[in-house]
């Protein structure tokens, strides 16, 4: 994984922005998984 730059403010707010941002993009990533795998089937 790439550093990121700090963000300003504590280190814990940084760390909670960034496991948020970590589970809306495994969420999407789920998502389009679950939509290629019932076209999948479909077809």
């Amino acid at each position: 994984m790439t550093q990121l730059p700090p963000l300003i403010g504590t280190n814990r707010g940084s760390l909670e922005v960034l496991a948020a941002y970590g589970e809306r993009r495994r969420a999407a990533h789920a998502a389009a998984a679950g939509a290629r795998a019932n076209i999948r089937q479909a077809i």
